[in-house]
């Protein structure tokens, strides 16, 4: 049984046991992004942790460098600022949501 999303004209096929992704291009995914929309995978690319990294860096909070790789600091970094934009859960995890909100200057 497999379902069909519909997003942006992106197909996103899930297959219950095999499940292949049509994943979007770099640039699709960002105006997503920007325009706040769920993406089906959350996962962010090494490019986005490294921006997350270095946006929350400028703004104050200490995510333990910009390597890309997420780790206590950078997740106490999330939380913070979660907790002071109202993000919630603020459970210190920097999705896509938190990334948005980054790039808007919050």
């Amino acid at each position: 049984m497999s379902r069909i999303f519909w997003d942006t004209n992106l197909f996103i096929y899930l297959f219950e046991k095999n499940a292949e992704f049509l994943k979007p291009t770099q640039a699709l995914r960002n105006r997503m992004i920007e325009r706040g929309d769920e993406l089906i995978t959350s996962t962010m690319t090494l490019a986005e942790v490294q921006e997350l990294q270095t946006r929350l860096t400028k703004a104050g909070y200490d995510t333990g460098g910009t390597d890309g790789r997420v780790g206590n600091d950078t997740m106490k970094a999330v939380r913070d600022y979660q907790t002071k934009m109202g993000l919630l859960p603020a459970d210190g995890y920097g999705g896509l949501k938190v990334l948005a909100r980054l790039r808007q200057g919050g």
